[in-house]
């Protein structure tokens, strides 16, 4: 029986609009290698795992469903699928993404197969946005070169995560589950910079994948300008905790990622006062302020009033009641 090179890990949870598309592109790669799609859903409560199983009985050689009895979160279901894959090579795609190759695996494949020094291969994504905004679509990424490596990933993440396939590091049981720090934020990041250091990165120049921006994604906060407050509340402690696991991780100076680091928090207190959540801004404010009193004093200092008076309310009461004092006076 023919070994299964390749499993594409798929994670979903309410996605009835777009699971369909997402399986129909990856059950349709034309390979001459076996390769299966772990699916993992994490207990939806529409007609994704309806969808799903149709599938399975369609392509009941390449469709693996994982029915979750209970929701563990996105980035739970993510990594403990993941934990269950031991094959040669891993591809991503996420139940609203979807792939616009039928050969985009092959030549994946092909080119880690003849190249083992290298440890992953990606290509160019478009991303596309379905929350009616009517943005333009934008290819990404460009103007990079076509060998990457560590240190160029480290400055930035340019590997979309539809488009990546790993030469899979973790090949024994549970090894992933006991390597993948607990409540961080990137999941796919973590694990690009993970497999850049055990070998090389290949990008490919053509788009082979489309990436759809939409409400309620965690990235899609990012491109719109008044959610980014709603982004740090949610995950600005997860994403500080992944620079610093990196940094341990991989062995790396801890200002390697200062740049980074400094700016998730003073984005992160500046969301908690804007939402006014007082144990959160006073937990993180102490564990953050002796090592970084510079830059959250300059964060606050120069967010607006909302937040400077709250910030002062806290930290100086002082200094609250004389900012008080200007505005009733009608000073600036």
């Amino acid at each position: 029986m023919e070994k299964t090179k390749l499993t594409v890990v798929t994670t979903t949870y309410n996605q009835e609009k777009y699971i369909e598309e997402c399986i129909k592109n990856i059950v349709s790669q034309k390979t001459n290698f076996k390769f299966e799609l772990l699916i993992s859903d994490d207990c939806s409560n529409d007609n994704t795992r309806t969808i799903i199983s149709k599938y399975k009985e369609l392509y009941p050689n390449i469709v693996k469903p994982i029915f979750r009895e209970k929701n563990l979160g996105a980035m739970g279901n993510f990594i403990d699928t993941l934990n269950r894959v031991h094959t040669e090579y891993v591809a991503l795609c996420d139940g609203d993404d979807y792939w616009c190759d039928d050969n985009k695996l092959q030549k994946q494949v092909d080119f880690l197969e003849h190249n083992k020094d290298y440890s992953i291969v990606f290509h160019q994504t478009l991303i596309f946005y379905d929350d009616g905004s009517n943005k333009k679509s934008v290819v990404h990424p460009t103007n990079i070169k076509s060998e990457l490596s560590l240190k160029d990933l480290i400055k930035e993440n340019v590997i979309p995560a539809n488009s990546v396939v790993y030469r899979w590091n973790y090949k024994n049981e549970n090894s992933l589950i006991n390597d993948f720090p607990k409540d961080i934020v990137p999941g796919d990041y973590y694990f690009h910079l993970i497999h850049a250091n055990k070998g090389k990165v290949h990008f490919i120049k053509k788009v082979m994948s489309k990436y759809r921006r939409q409400e309620g994604g965690m990235w899609y906060l990012t491109s719109q300008e008044k959610k980014e407050h709603e982004f740090h509340l949610k995950y600005g402690e997860k994403y500080l905790k992944f620079y610093r696991e990196v940094e341990k991780k991989l062995n790396l100076d801890k200002n390697t990622f200062s740049v980074n680091k400094n700016w998730i928090i003073q984005r992160t207190l500046i969301a908690y006062l804007y939402y006014f959540k007082i144990k959160k801004f006073i937990k993180f404010y102490n564990q953050e302020y002796e090592e970084n009193k510079e830059i959250i004093d300059s964060a606050m200092l120069n967010s607006g009033m909302k937040v400077k008076l709250a910030f002062y309310f806290f930290t100086n009461p002082l200094k609250f009641i004389k900012e008080i004092f200007k505005i009733i006076l009608g000073k600036k």
